[in-house]
């Protein structure tokens, strides 16, 4: 959610887990003081599930109960 706030642009559901991992290293940067420069690839088609971003960013979506399998 604060990329896409920060940045502007809502990234389709496969680059998210990039995403997340560039802003963990990126923290952890700043914990250390290491200067690093990390890339990302946002790529995809997000506008696909613009109902459901535009539920999530309002604070709407529910985490579904998964049932483990039998």
């Amino acid at each position: 959610m604060n990329f896409a706030r920060t940045e502007s642009i809502i990234p389709a559901p496969e680059p998210t887990h990039a995403i997340a991992a560039a802003v963990r290293e990126a923290l952890h940067c700043r914990e250390t003081g290491e200067e690093k420069v990390i890339v990302v690839a946002v790529c995809g088609h997000g506008h696909f599930d613009l109902a459901s971003y535009e539920k999530y960013m309002l604070g709407q979506m529910v985490e579904p109960a998964y049932r483990g399998l039998v």
